[in-house]
């Protein structure tokens, strides 16, 4: 799938940036909606569960009540790629409009002290 077929909110950039900084952490407070589409979307993936920590897992959540294991997930291949992808695009859109704001106001002020 390429990348620009990809339609994914600023909140799930936000989780795979998340991800990326920190791997194969638990779900935190992020919408399940949006892990179900990036899991679905195979940009992250769920880690094997088998060997997680309760304790860790109740000192950071403070839930002693949960029921069910913790999920961690980690980035895949795609969700990096994805990342450097949209990191590229970002720089294409905004270098040349700060380009171009840059060289219109230098010309704004030669312009103006050249009266």
């Amino acid at each position: 799938m390429n990348h620009r077929e990809i339609d994914l909110t600023n909140r799930q950039i936000q989780i795979l940036k998340y991800y990326s900084k920190h791997p194969d952490d638990l779900i935190g407070d992020h919408a399940q909606s949006d892990i179900d589409k990036l899991v679905s979307l195979e940009l992250l993936s769920i880690s094997n569960q088998t060997e997680i920590d309760t304790d860790i897992y109740l000192k950071h959540y403070y839930d002693p009540y949960y029921e069910i294991q913790p999920q961690l997930f980690a980035l895949t291949i795609n969700g990096e790629m994805f990342l450097d992808h949209h990191r590229k695009d970002l720089i294409r859109t905004y270098l040349p409009i700060t380009i171009s704001i840059l060289a219109l106001a230098i010309s704004v002020i030669s312009l103006i002290k050249a009266w």
